[in-house]
């Protein structure tokens, strides 16, 4: 069935039972500019063997988090919401689109939070196939502090530009 508002939504449903358990609009999207998850990646931070946060990009270059800590159902929802509205925890350049499924690790120097990494580019639909007009694509790795009740959305120009100074090749 087509979506009637073209929004990105994440829908947890019970495995075993197919009963919807919580369905999560990012209100993303339009039925003119129709936009979509890529797949998710679930987090648990506490090692409970329960889901605390859900990582996922979309169509628009949206890189957004969920989180799901709670208990309680009625609470699950995007991280980051401001006005009402649900905020992403990242926007790529050109709204590039992110249609893999994100990695996580920790911090690599021990300051807390989770390391996120993701490249963008769509090969899903005809028109891709022309590579006239594309724009270029990247790989992000960001840095969600996950503090809870302090964050400013933030893009690309926020970012910190790496460069490979060395590279080692590796036979076995």
């Amino acid at each position: 069935n087509a979506s009637t508002t073209g929004h990105a939504v994440l829908y947890i449903v019970d495995v075993e039972t197919g009963d919807l358990i919580k369905k999560i609009d990012t209100m993303a999207g339009d039925v003119v500019t129709p936009n979509g998850l890529a797949t998710p990646l679930m987090i648990d931070e506490n090692g409970d063997s329960v889901v605390d946060y859900i990582y996922a990009g979309d169509l628009l270059g949206n890189m957004w988090k969920f989180d799901v800590s709670n208990p309680l159902t009625s609470t699950w929802s995007s991280a980051f919401v401001s006005s009402g509205t649900p905020d992403p925890l990242f926007t790529t350049m050109s709204n590039q689109p992110i249609t893999s499924q994100p990695q996580v690790t920790a911090h690599p120097d021990n300051l807390g939070g989770f390391m996120v990494f993701f490249g963008t580019g769509q090969y899903l639909e005809i028109s891709d196939n022309d590579s006239t007009g594309e724009a270029d694509q990247a790989f992000y790795g960001i840095w969600d502090k996950n503090i809870t009740g302090s964050f400013t959305p933030f893009n690309s120009s926020d970012l910190l530009a790496q460069s490979i100074t060395n590279q080692y090749q590796q036979s076995f």
